[in-house]
């Protein structure tokens, strides 16, 4: 028994090691700043394709699925085609499916998958708005609910309920509170490595509006 447990003790540890390795330390420091410089589909293409060239090497590690999925939302709201817009945000659904096999319950993945439902609700928001807004706000709030320091559930929330309140003509109470509630989150957060962090500028946006 003694010896079993020596044994669980050192895959555990070489796991670990395995996750951070030089190699992937680098492979991703490459690509989180490629990520970061990203502005235009093409950009975003490269860096998902990236993503999936580390995801696929099997480190262990749910972040490499969760920019790939990232990259792509990014790009399908920079491409005109409505099909192609919606195999990107099928693509990153398929990622962020395979982060959350690595990584369940996680409150990073739960905001990403309201955004890659968002990305599909936006293709043809008239006929898909019933449908996906409220799939939207559930998994906003789920991700509240998980982690309610989570500055980017709070701005994606906020994001969400500005456009609900934009198509009512209502008034966007609820929105600017999140916003203000958020940007606070934002001033605290202290994110480790290659942990998310962005969603700033989409609290600044609802808050501008809210100006």
């Amino acid at each position: 028994m003694k010896n079993q447990l020596s044994v669980l003790v050192l895959f555990f540890f070489t796991l670990t090691l395995s996750a951070q390795s030089p190699t992937y330390q680098k492979a991703m420091g490459q690509a989180m700043t490629a990520f970061a410089e990203a502005q235009t589909a093409a950009d975003f293409t490269a860096t998902a394709n990236t993503f999936t060239r580390i995801a696929a090497a099997g480190d262990g590690e749910y972040l490499p699925d969760y920019y790939a999925a990232l990259s792509l939302i990014n790009q399908s709201f920079r491409v005109k085609d409505s099909a192609e817009r919606d195999q990107l945000a099928d693509k990153a659904m398929e990622h962020i499916d395979a982060a959350e096999r690595i990584s369940p319950k996680n409150v990073e993945l739960e905001v990403l998958r309201g955004y890659a439902l968002t990305a599909k609700m936006v293709v043809d928001p008239s006929t898909r708005g019933q449908k996906y807004s409220p799939m939207i706000a559930q998994h906003y709030g789920k991700a509240m609910q998980m982690d309610p320091q989570n500055p980017r559930a709070a701005a994606m929330m906020a994001r969400n309920e500005l456009g609900v309140a934009q198509f009512f003509g209502s008034e966007p109470t609820k929105a600017c509170a999140l916003a203000g509630r958020s940007l606070e989150l934002f001033e605290n957060e202290t994110p480790d490595g290659f942990e998310p962090r962005w969603g700033k500028d989409v609290a600044m946006e609802v808050a501008a509006a809210c100006n």
